[in-house]
This record gives C-alpha cells, sequence and structure tokens, in this order.
C-alpha cells in the first residue's frame, strides 16, 4: 500500500512539472512576436539593416566580386579592338604635357646663349706650367702665353689651329716638343726673359717662318726648329752659348738659307748649325774667337765660308761633311786646327791660310 502510494505521488509531481513546462512555453510563444516586431522597428527606425553592409571581397562569392570591378576596367572591356580608347583626362592633361615638352628645349638652350659675342665664344684660356698661363683667340688664331716659368714639355704639341704665339716677358723656357708639329704656326714672338729652348720645341713647324730669338737666350735643344721647311733666315743672338746635338743640331734638316751671328757673340756653339742642309750664307763676326765641334756639320749647301781674323780656333769636325764646300780663307790668328775639321768636303780644291 505505500508503495503505491509513493508511486501514485511520484506520477502526480511529474504530471505537475509537465504542466509547469507546457504553460512557459505557451507564455514565451505568446510574448515572441511582441519582442520581434519591437527590434524590427527599432533596427529600422535607428540602424541599417546587417544586409545593407559592405562585404569584404574575401567573404563574397566569385560572381560578385567580378560584378564590382572599376568603372574603369569595364569601360575598357567595352571598347572593341581596333578603335581607339578616348578618355577625357588624358586629352585634358595631353596639352600641359606637351607644351613643357615644347619649353625643355628652350630651358636647355636658351636664346641669349646663341647671341653671344664672337670673342667670347672664340676666346680659351689654361695653363701651361707652373705659375704660366695661356689663352687663345680662334678669331685671330693667336696663343698668348703669360707667367713666371717655363712652358711644360708637349704643351701644344700637334696643335693645327694656332697660327701665331706670342710670349711675354716672364717666361723663362720653352720645354721639350711644347709647339712640336703645330704645323700652321708662322711667327713666334720670345722675350728676352727665355733663356732656353728644349728639345724639338718647334719641330715640324713647317709655316713658321719669322723667328726672333732672345737677347737673353744661352741653350738651344737638339731639333728646336728642326724640319722648319719655311724658315730661310735667322739670327743668332751674343748671348748664345750651348746647343744640344746629336746627329744634327737646332736647325737639322730646316730650311734655314742664311744665318747671322750678333756682333759680340765669342763662339760658335756645339754642333750649332750641325745638318742645316740648305744654309749657303753665314755671317761671322770679328768678335768670335773659336768654332766648337760639329758647327757647321753636313751644311751640303754652303759653298764659301770667310773665317774672321779674330778666331784662333777651329775644333775637331766643325766643317765635316760640307760637301759644296769649295772655297776656304782661314786666318793668320788661327792657332788650332781640330782633327777631321774639312773631312769629306768632296768640293774643296783650295785652302788660303793666311800666315
Amino acid at each position: 500500500m505505500r508503495k503505491l502510494m509513493k508511486r501514485m505521488t511520484a506520477l502526480i509531481l511529474a504530471v505537475a512539472m509537465c504542466l509547469s513546462l507546457l504553460s512557459a512555453n505557451v507564455w514565451a510563444a505568446e510574448l515572441e512576436p511582441e519582442v520581434d516586431s519591437s527590434a524590427v522597428a527599432e533596427s529600422s527606425e535607428g540602424e541599417e539593416p546587417e544586409e545593407e553592409v559592405p562585404e569584404s571581397p574575401a567573404e563574397k562569392p566569385e560572381e560578385e566580386v567580378l560584378q564590382e570591378e572599376p568603372a574603369e576596367a569595364q569601360e575598357l572591356e567595352s571598347v572593341p579592338e581596333g578603335e581607339p580608347m578616348q578618355e577625357a583626362p588624358v586629352e585634358a592633361e595631353s596639352p600641359a604635357k606637351e607644351d613643357e615638352s615644347e619649353e625643355q628645349p628652350a630651358e636647355q638652350e636658351p636664346e641669349p646663349e646663341t647671341e653671344k659675342s664672337v670673342e667670347t665664344l672664340a676666346t680659351t684660356s689654361g695653363t701651361c706650367g707652373n705659375n704660366v698661363t695661356w689663352s687663345f683667340d680662334e678669331a685671330t688664331g693667336t696663343l698668348t702665353v703669360s707667367g713666371i716659368g717655363a712652358v711644360n714639355s708637349n704643351a701644344f704639341q700637334n696643335n693645327t689651329s694656332i697660327q701665331a704665339v706670342v710670349i711675354e716677358e716672364g717666361v723663362t723656357g720653352i720645354g721639350s716638343s711644347a709647339f712640336n708639329g703645330c704645323t700652321a704656326l708662322s711667327s713666334i714672338a720670345l722675350p728676352d726673359t727665355v733663356t732656353e729652348i728644349g728639345d724639338y720645341a718647334f719641330d715640324g713647324c713647317t709655316a713658321l717662318a719669322d723667328v726672333t730669338l732672345p737677347q737673353g737666350l744661352t741653350s738651344l735643344g737638339i731639333g728646336s726648329f728642326e724640319k722648319c721647311s719655311s724658315l730661310k733666315t735667322i739670327t743668332i743672338p751674343k748671348t748664345l752659348t750651348t746647343c744640344s746635338a746629336n746627329s744634327g743640331g737646332p736647325f737639322r734638316n730646316s730650311g734655314l738659307e742664311q744665318a747671322v751671328l750678333e756682333e759680340g757673340i765669342t763662339t760658335v756653339p756645339y754642333g750649332l748649325f750641325s745638318y742645316a742642309t740648305k744654309l749657303t750664307e753665314v755671317s761671322i763676326p770679328e768678335t768670335v774667337t773659336s768654332i766648337r765641334e760639329w758647327a757647321f756639320e753636313r751644311c751640303d749647301a754652303l759653298v764659301q765660308l770667310s773665317v774672321p781674323d779674330s778666331v784662333t780656333e777651329i775644333d775637331d769636325h766643325a766643317f765635316s761633311g760640307c760637301a759644296a764646300l769649295a772655297d776656304v780663307t782661314l786666318p793668320q790668328s788661327l792657332t788650332s786646327l781640330g782633327e777631321g775639321s774639312f773631312e769629306k768636303c768632296s768640293s774643296l780644291k783650295t785652302i788660303t791660310w793666311i800666315l
């Protein structure tokens, strides 16, 4: 009996619980429409629906991403092949770019530069030695050198634009081959401050016809005026004491025909006219006392020579190889005649020695 009562009690409790749950569900169902409608109303009044928030391309389907390509891409796709694209922004900007490209050459080459004077454009300058500068006027072809010191070796070698050279006071020397091969050079002016002209300084200056050697000159190098075919006359200053010669002297194979040694010079230097093959006349003043070795070697065109009474010494090979020399008069003052002084003078038939 007791067991029956317990079962009945449990059954009653279970039924009660079911009824309570059923009533709770009914109450929730009755409230749900009111909550949804109010939420929808509030969202429609204060917020945009979630469907209108743009989704990232990664979250959208592929078809939607493709549909949202830029309008420019869609326009490009819509242009048929073979027809030019018409883009208003590009057409609007292109005239400005063209204007800039037209103005750019004007900035690089402004008109005022083309209006410069000929003198400004034709004048150049530079350095050609320690404390020695040069300026060149293309209009006249004149090179002017100024400063204190010597012109560097090879400074203007093979320059075919130089027609005249003016060396100003203060320059002391002309370096080796400084004007070698300047074939348009026709005249040079050398100041008395120049004491040395180096080896081959004016070698190959084929147009050089007018040269005045300075009063202060003491040394001439080998081939200083070699192959100067237009050079016909030269005056040797009394200050000259030294020449370099090796199978030829300063005037080797030049066009020199007449030479004058200035009054006051005491010695015809070693090799001075060696291989001056066109020399026909030389004037030796009464102040000369000695003629050094090889001084007139291979002066092939020299026919006659008068040695002044002041000369006391003619050194070895002084007139060696003067093939045309036919008449020689030696002074009474002569006390020494060197070995081979007149060797290979094949035309020499008579020597007059005044005793």
